[in-house]
């Protein structure tokens, strides 16, 4: 594959995961408007300060773990005490946010900032290496679904509700499925590096078969939690983001191994997280009492 795309996809799958943790927080908000018509101005705010500051965390001990995968921090390349610093001091910032904001809404805020930490610690680092052990898509799903979708919706509402468990699978789901993609494209690199995922145990083939199952099943989650009732009707509008789902999984079915013919399927499936997450959001608004 040519360097210049290799680097091109590592860019904007990169990028893309520091915005898509933004839409299942925003989408926690949501679920507790939705809910009880509440949603608190201030400590969404303070809420979406700590998740950046997780997030550059995140990124720095990705990018400090993983040198071959090194996009960002170039600078950091030659002091690591400085870039293990700085990203602990992130993680220290964000958390110390989490136990200011469990004060305000209660106790279950800082277990869920606890369980995202370890999760984003171990994702890559030591001992656990949950990327390397085939676990690091379910701490995918967990992070950007369930933990960030209810720790959202507790942080408004003080309280866990059906709709805000059922909801936080849909983006826990669509980003499992590119975390997948990530390692279809990325499969040959994550070999070398010694990466034992799900792509090494299952192969590509099969791997593309679990793309196509876990993206689409997102959709038929959003038809599910509407026909009964748990979402409202207005989600159904997230089916046009299936276009350019089905145009993304009959794309990797023919390219699986030809990661440069692959851009489109990522950005067609960038399309379709930011087009169901952002449809949900705008549903339960509208909706809610």
């Amino acid at each position: 594959m040519n360097p210049a795309h290799f680097r091109l996809l590592h860019l904007v799958r990169y990028r893309f995961f520091l915005f898509a943790g933004s839409l299942p927080y925003i989408l926690g908000a949501a679920t507790a408007f939705y809910d009880a018509a509440i949603f608190n101005l201030h400590l969404f705010f303070v809420g979406f300060l700590a998740l950046s500051l997780a997030f550059a965390g995140v990124e720095i001990f990705n990018e400090y773990f993983e040198p071959e995968d090194r996009v960002f921090y170039k600078g950091l390349a030659h002091q690591p005490r400085l870039s293990i610093w700085l990203g602990a001091g992130c993680f220290a910032l964000a958390l110390s946010i989490a136990v200011y904001l469990s004060f305000k809404s209660g106790a279950l805020i800082i277990i869920l900032a606890v369980m995202g930490f370890l999760i984003a610690y171990f994702y890559v680092g030591h001992p656990l290496r949950l990327i390397y052990k085939g676990l690091g898509e379910a701490a995918i799903f967990l992070a950007y679904g369930p933990l960030m979708v209810l720790g959202s919706h507790f942080l408004h509402s003080q309280k866990v509700t059906p709709a805000a468990v059922f909801a936080s699978f849909i983006p826990g789901t669509l980003i499992f499925s590119l975390a997948i993609l990530n390692e279809i494209v990325d499969y040959y690199q994550d070999l070398l590096a010694g990466k034992r995922n799900i792509l090494f145990r299952i192969g590509k083939k099969k791997g593309a078969a679990l793309f196509m199952i876990a993206h689409l099943f997102a959709y038929l989650l959003v038809i599910i939690g509407a026909s009964l009732d748990i979402l409202p009707r207005y989600s159904l509008l997230a089916l046009i983001g299936l276009p350019a789902a089905l145009k993304g999984v009959v794309s990797l079915g023919q390219h699986y191994d030809e990661p440069v013919k692959l851009i489109g399927t990522v950005n067609n499936t960038i399309f379709s997280y930011i087009t169901v997450n952002g449809v949900l959001v705008i549903s339960l608004i509208f909706a809610a009492d």
